[in-house]
């Protein structure tokens, strides 16, 4: 059946009628990508500091293992810095030393 050959009326209705049967999962994907859309813009600053924070600390314990001069112990902790924290700006200065 062509869409084109339908009056007025009966177009409405089909559309009615999709309406009908899709509004629900219409409603459902906006309010998730809306809750989605929060749950990023609230959460991911507070991740990101986190990581952020974790790498400063793992910086700083690798900095104690550079003042007791152990090579074994320096290449282990820069090489858990430089593979956890790879985008961090520490790993750059674990790699310096």
């Amino acid at each position: 059946m062509a869409i084109e050959l339908l009056d007025e009326h009966e177009q409405s209705e089909l559309v009615r009628n999709w309406l009908r049967s899709n509004f629900s999962a219409m409603a459902f994907g906006l309010i998730g990508g809306f809750v989605m859309i929060w749950l990023v813009t609230e959460y991911l600053p507070q991740w990101q500091q986190s990581k952020r924070d974790q790498a400063g600390r793992e910086y700083a314990s690798y900095l104690e293992v550079v003042a007791k001069k152990d090579p074994a112990a320096i290449h282990a902790a820069g090489e858990k810095l430089r593979t956890q924290f790879a985008s961090s700006p520490y790993a750059v200065l674990s790699a310096l030393n």
